[in-house]
């Protein structure tokens, strides 16, 4: 009795001291799934489980992750310095076990419980099934750290690693009677995880457990009171399908005869859609305005695809979301454009065009000609460009490169005895055309000119507007509609009505939504009449025509701003000023139709003293040269040469070339690479 005291007093004045936690760092860093957790001393407790007799202790430490419930749960059945390298938990759908083994065991002794790491989240329960964990005991404190791999309803592996420090872990002790395996091995059915935990009518969630039939209906799987369609089964996992009339609520489960399971709670979402997209096409950087219903205000809710390249959000509310166009995306490609909310992809979808980025413009100088007017007419083919003034010029200026130019009027096809007033110039592929007040003429090279005789009682009828399409050429005056299928070899003479209006200048456009449309406009006298004016299409090139819904304005052809109408792949531009507006050299605007002129939105805020377009590239400007390479959906402004005002515009395909002109008289063309 004596030793026995003595020994007790001895082993009481020996007992390791208490340590107290640095509260200044985590006393536990984890991390699961990619997610981070740092915790404080007080985020955990652990429990050290002893028996009388028995040398081996265990420690069990939960730590509650957050406040919706989340934790981590440590069972160590060994507490001692080493490693330990985990094996799927018994009981569970890794390692269900034999139910009828234990039961007809010899002996009525619980086997122990193994180690495991167990995470609940969300209503899911989740066994490490490998990796290792790490024990260090120095003193009454246990240092663990772990490197391990769970494993959710769908298959997928995720993993998780960190430390925690237990101090004075000895402090709560209980005996090893009361340990509780979580997952002890039964004939009961169970429910771990689902996955997904979210979704809509017919998607497929597959719940993970033990002790499921391989009979299809044996097994009742409800969500929230209404059945489920099992799809397939194995013991340890369901497939079903969500139910139509199901609502958010737990997920039950019952195998023929078993008691009922309560599992996780699975949520009903309401497909986010679609309705539109504005802009629908742009560039790396752009912003993008998805509108739809069922949004989530929560940007961190919301992936919006733009074929497998994800965009970032900007703003968001349940009805309108805001997006910036990745990088990395092919310019001139379509890709597909969705919007998910939670992981909830959009029923609709959408495309988005991705534009090439604009280029940066040095403007070089060229060389000055000082007969050109200050507002002139550029045109090209290949390599040359011919240059001609907007107001009633007779000279025409040719270059081989763009730098170097001579005047080549003089071999122009018409009568020498007559005065000459070019009107228009037009180039389409292999062919220069001019249109003049003594007729029209066209040219392979640009120097070398051959006569062209729509009208042959009368050649020398003069002509405006001129419209090129392939070897399709048309020429409109007043009523009459001449046309060429061979590039002005022949031609056909159609009468055409048009009441109230003297069509006197076309255009076209053709593409694989609306080809052979032209359209035209009546200039006659239109700047001194200030009278806003009806613009006017054909869909059969040009044989019959119709007003459209949309008016235009005052035109400044007859002061001669020439290039005042273009047409795009879809989009027709047109520079004018609304009556009432002021009517004053200077202050037309630039219009845009997307309906083949039935209503016109106006572009920027500039003036426009030329208009270009050549297929989806279009330029406009006066102060500033402005270049849209998306059918004018948007613009970029680029600075002319300083001191200097547009004059004209041409691209071809390697440069931008502009004419400018400045308050000292000189008149300059500069051209940018493309």
């Amino acid at each position: 009795m004596l030793l026995v005291i003595t020994f007790f007093s001895c082993s009481k004045s020996q007992k390791d001291p208490d340590v107290t936690p640095d509260k200044s760092q985590p006393a536990l860093t984890a991390k699961i799934n990619g997610a981070d957790y740092n915790l404080a001393a007080t985020d955990f407790t652990s429990t050290y489980y002893t028996a009388d007799g028995d040398n081996v202790k265990a420690l069990q430490t939960t730590a509650n992750l957050d406040a919706s419930g989340s934790k981590l749960v440590f069972f160590i059945s060994d507490l001692k310095s080493g490693s330990v390298n985990l094996s799927k938990k018994a009981g569970t759908s890794l390692n269900p076990g034999n139910p009828t083994l234990k039961v007809n065991a010899t002996t009525a002794t619980a086997p122990p419980v193994q180690t495991y790491v167990q995470y609940i989240n969300g209503g899911n329960i989740y066994f490490a099934n490998s990796g290792s964990i790490t024990v260090t005991i120095n003193a009454n404190t246990a240092t663990v750290s772990w490197n391990i791999v769970f494993k959710d309803a769908a298959g997928k592996d995720f993993a998780s690693n960190g430390s925690y420090t237990a101090a004075n872990f000895a402090n709560n002790t209980k005996p090893k009677t009361q340990i509780v395996d979580p997952t002890p091995v039964s004939a009961k059915p169970t429910i771990e995880s689902i996955s997904p935990q979210q979704g809509k009518y017919n998607d497929t969630v597959t719940i993970t457990g033990v002790n499921y039939s391989q009979v299809l209906t044996d097994n009742v799987v409800k969500f929230n009171g209404v059945d489920a369609v099992v799809k397939t089964a194995t013991p340890t996992r369901l497939r079903v399908l969500v139910p139509l009339t199901g609502t958010t609520g737990n997920i039950s489960l019952k195998v023929k005869n078993s008691e009922t399971v309560n599992g996780p709670v699975f949520t009903y979402v309401t497909l986010p859609n679609l309705t539109d997209v504005k802009p629908t096409e742009g560039r790396a950087g752009d912003i993008v305005t998805i509108t739809g219903i069922n949004f989530s205000s929560n940007p961190a809710d919301i992936v919006v695809n733009f074929d497998n390249a994800i965009g970032t959000i900007v703003t968001a509310t349940t009805t309108q979301v805001t997006v910036k166009v990745p990088a990395g995306l092919k310019a001139g490609a379509f890709v597909r454009l969705t919007i998910s909310i939670k992981g909830i992809k959009s029923a609709s979808v959408s495309t988005y065009l991705i534009d090439a980025p604009y280029p940066t413009l040095n403007w070089e100088s060229l060389t000055s000609i000082p007969r050109l007017q200050k507002i002139n007419q550029m045109i090209h083919m290949g390599s040359t460009l011919l240059i001609t003034g907007g107001n009633n010029a007779s000279f025409l200026y040719y270059s081989a490169d763009g730098k170097t130019y001579s005047d080549v009027a003089s071999n122009l096809p018409f009568n020498k005895s007559k005065k000459l007033t070019i009107n228009v110039l037009k180039a389409y592929k292999s062919a220069y055309y001019i249109s003049t007040n003594l007729g029209i003429a066209k040219s392979t090279n640009g120097i070398y000119w051959t006569k062209l005789t729509p009208e042959t009682t009368a050649p020398d009828t003069g002509f405006t507007g001129i419209t090129i399409t392939n070897n399709y050429v048309a020429v409109v005056s007043g009523n009459r509609l001449y046309r060429s299928t061979n590039g002005g070899n022949s031609w056909t003479r159609t009468n055409i009505s048009v009441p109230g209006a003297s069509l006197n200048y076309t255009t076209a456009i053709t593409d694989s939504y609306s080809s052979n449309n032209f359209f035209a406009v009546d200039t006659s006298k239109n700047y001194t009449s200030k009278e806003e004016k009806l613009f006017y299409r054909s869909t059969d090139n040009g044989v019959t025509w119709e007003a459209t819904k949309g008016y235009t304005g005052i035109y400044y052809y007859n002061l001669g701003y020439k290039d005042f109408l273009a047409a795009a792949s879809y989009s027709v531009f047109c520079a004018f000023s609304y009556k009432g507006a002021a009517q004053t050299e200077g202050s037309q605007h630039l219009y845009r139709s997307t309906n083949k002129g039935d209503s016109w939105t106006q572009v920027g805020t500039e003036a426009c003293n030329v208009i270009k377009a050549d297929s989806a590239t279009v330029a406009y400007g006066s102060q500033t040269f402005n270049l849209s390479n998306n059918d004018g959906v948007d613009f970029k402004s680029y600075p002319m040469p300083a001191g200097y005002t547009l004059g004209g515009i041409e691209f071809t395909n390697t440069y931008y070339y502009i004419m400018g002109f400045n308050t000292a008289g000189d008149r300059k063309i500069f051209r940018a690479a493309r």
